[in-house]
């Protein structure tokens, strides 16, 4: 059977290939049909012909040529090739192969195709049509690869496929470095892996440590969130990651954005080192700060450096700072909770708060502030062991003060009404109150201003079990006593300062928050 006849079902490139070898070959047999055989002119090991069924050679002007048909093996150093049928160019160490070829560089790259030519002088291989390269537990699927062999380079331009276990990686162009067994991908990179999903455009990937680094936009589209950054690594075995500029993770109902990310997908872990922001979308809250760990199981987020908190609202938003804040979802519920800890500040426009520790739920809008808190509010400020706030539709609806309670509310110029008992508890309406109980060891000043030129006339400073007050437009308008009261008037002429106050009063404007930029 004669060679063509032999490969009639290759390709038709392959089958061009193969007649241009040929006719090539008849063309330098017929003006050098007589020459001899040419004389080895190196030192270059001749390519060795282990096995053949049959075999023929001519000379040409450029050297002999051996025509190899059947079971063909052969040699040329560290290279070991099988094929159908193989054309040598002697000289040259060139080798057309054939159907069914095999390659095997240094006993450690195994290579598939149905075509190939092996240039043993530059020692550089073409592999055409169903190209596969195999090396360990790696496989490079490919129409076309070229591959150098003293570099054990391996480059293909018109598609590829590299599978490593359970990870599958497709790209428009690549190249493979068999020594450190990476392979560099390019053009409308995927990565597809049980665990993600990656599209990409520039792709370096370790098949031995399972280490993706990746160069340009990327995103990784897992289970419960989406990644999406610029660069970084993954460890596709061990699931860990670091990213770097400009990263989002998305998970739908929260969002992490940041320049410097430490990402464990097994727990759902993410570390920032940078200037982050967090976005939770469900509850119209934001955080930002420079470091954090995010955990996605229950959506906890711990943010230490001066962390911002932003609780939006159209007509009103809350700024809080402090050392330490702590935000989680409790369950499976989107209702989150956050603390503050450390030189906690509280902005909003009518509410300022500074304490050394806050509690917030969004299950009922409280918020619990902890050891020495004051509360503004307008020309009002609230201190005592423990203050609790409730809220509805991101307004106070209600105050209770807990232990050592004082209310000093300004009534003119350097004049307070105040308010002091063990326990208080105001009701509010429109961020205003409208009644106020004070249990247990209850005393009072409020300042009594004439109706015609609303000028102060006097004090009245009372003291009972409990309280109850009245108050309009903000100001103390009745007390009603329960139990026995002591309660006494006195004019302005008298009033010493010693009479302007109750114990324990102190304003405390200077540590008030004015503003968002002085949190």
């Amino acid at each position: 059977m004669c060679l063509l006849d032999r490969y009639s079902s290759l390709c038709s490139f392959t089958k061009a290939c193969l007649a241009f070898v040929v006719c090539n070959i008849l063309f330098q047999l017929s003006i050098n049909a007589q020459a001899p055989s040419p004389q080895k002119t190196d030192d270059r090991k001749e390519i060795e012909i282990i096995n053949s069924n049959t075999m023929s050679y001519t000379n040409t002007s450029t050297g002999e040529v051996r025509f190899l048909n059947g079971d063909v093996k052969i040699k040329h150093e560290k290279t070991y090739m099988e094929c159908d049928s193989a054309v040598i160019f002697m000289n040259t160490r060139t080798v057309h192969a054939f159907g069914h070829v095999y390659i095997n560089n240094n006993d450690s790259l195994d290579i598939y195709c149905d075509m190939a030519k092996y240039t043993g002088i530059d020692k550089l291989v073409g592999l055409y049509s169903h190209v596969i390269m195999l090396n360990g537990k790696l496989r490079l699927e490919s129409p076309e690869v070229f591959y150098e062999i003293n570099t054990s380079i391996g480059n293909y331009y018109k598609g590829g496929t590299v599978i490593n276990e359970a990870t599958k990686i497709v790209s428009k162009k690549g190249t493979y470095y068999s020594h450190s067994s990476d392979v560099y991908f390019q053009n409308q990179v995927l990565v597809t892996d049980p665990k993600f999903k990656m599209t990409t455009d520039t792709l370096q990937y370790n098949t031995n440590d399972d280490l993706a680094t990746f160069y340009s936009k990327t995103t990784i589209v897992g289970d419960n969130s989406t990644i999406y950054c610029y660069s970084g690594h993954y460890d596709t075995k061990k699931q860990l990651a670091d990213f770097g500029f400009n990263t989002i993770i998305d998970n739908k109902t929260q969002q992490l954005y940041t320049d410097s990310l430490f990402y464990d997908r097994n727990n759902g872990v993410a570390k920032t080192y940078k200037q982050f922001l967090f976005k939770d979308l469900e509850n119209k809250v934001n955080m930002q700060g420079t470091k954090a760990v995010y955990r996605e199981e229950n959506k906890y987020l711990f943010a230490w450096q001066r962390p911002l908190l932003i609780n939006f609202d159209e007509k009103d938003s809350l700024f809080m700072k402090a050392d330490t804040i702590i935000s989680f979802a409790q369950d499976s519920s989107d209702k989150r909770f956050f603390y503050g800890y450390r030189h906690v500040k509280m902005y909003k426009k009518d509410l300022q708060a500074k304490c050394d520790s806050i509690y917030y739920s969004y299950v009922d809008s409280s918020f619990k502030m902890f050891y020495q808190p004051v509360l503004w509010s307008e020309d009002m400020q609230i201190t005592g062991d423990t203050i609790i706030l409730l809220t509805k539709d991101n307004k106070a609806d209600e105050l209770r003060v807990h232990g050592n309670g004082f209310i000093s509310m300004l009534s003119s110029r350097s004049y307070f009404d105040q308010l002091k008992g063990n326990r208080i508890t105001g009701y509010l309406k429109n961020n205003a109150i409208e009644t106020m109980n004070i249990d247990g060891n209850a005393e009072s000043i409020y300042f009594i201003k004439d109706d015609g030129t609303n000028n102060l006339i006097g004090s009245n400073k009372a003291s009972s079990t409990k309280m109850k007050l009245f108050f309009l437009e903000k100001k103390i308008e009745k007390v009603k006593f329960m139990g026995k009261p002591e309660a006494t008037f006195t004019p302005m002429k008298q009033l010493t300062d010693e009479l302007k106050s109750l114990k324990g009063f102190s304003w405390q404007d200077a540590i008030r928050p004015k503003s968002k930029e002085d949190l």
